[in-house]
């Protein structure tokens, strides 16, 4: 219901409200809270937007979360970096194209990472994601895509990816050979890709 004049209702009671549509799978209706929130002039804060983008990436509603995460940046607070990255993996998890997987990272690195953490690039974030997800084709794709775009890791972060895939080979369960020769692929890019680019690109 509608508060009464005089009546001051809490950003955290809203903030409740949108994690327990987190629980049911129901971030619409998250979505319209936070709508309501606003209509009643109810600031929300921080934890408003990050339970909101939360609920949003649990539910795998993609779109939402990144406009939330755009508005949450307009607000003038700061997105963490695990929760875009958090972002990126579902993403990467629905099989979205390596296009617009390169066209979300844009769009993030110019809309919603503030000043003080734009120079982490998310491109080896993606990446990562890939990875864990043992999606290699996938990111054999985004690496060569990438690079045409002018994207590139640092050499610190191609290591980091070969670690992770190291790491990885003890849990493959009978892998399909498709799936082996693109990780093999996968792994002499990054190997090359270690060798020819210096410590400090960009």
């Amino acid at each position: 219901e509608r508060p009464q004049a005089g009546e001051a209702v809490e950003a955290s009671v809203f903030n409740l409200l949108i994690s327990l549509c987190g629980n049911t799978g129901q971030a619409e209706y998250a979505l319209q809270i936070f709508d309501y929130m606003r209509k009643v002039q109810v600031l929300p804060n921080s934890m408003t937007f990050r339970t909101l983008i939360g609920v949003a990436i649990k539910c795998g509603e993609t779109g939402h979360a990144e406009r939330v995460l755009r508005e949450m940046a307009c607000a003038g607070w700061e997105a963490e970096l695990p929760l875009v990255e958090s972002l990126l993996a579902t993403c990467v998890a629905r099989h979205e194209s390596s296009t617009s997987l390169l066209a979300l990272v844009d769009r993030l690195h110019v809309h919603v990472l503030s000043s003080s953490v734009r120079q982490h690039s998310l491109f080896g974030s993606l990446l990562d994601c890939c990875v864990s997800q043992q999606e290699y084709a996938l990111a054999v794709e985004l690496l060569c895509k990438g690079g045409g775009e002018g994207k590139s890791l640092v050499r610190e972060s191609a290591a980091q990816l070969l670690q992770n895939m190291g790491n990885q080979e003890v849990s493959h369960s009978s892998p399909t050979s498709t799936t082996k020769e693109d990780e093999q692929k996968l792994l002499q890019l990054l190997q090359e890709h270690l060798v020819a680019v210096p410590s400090d690109a960009a």
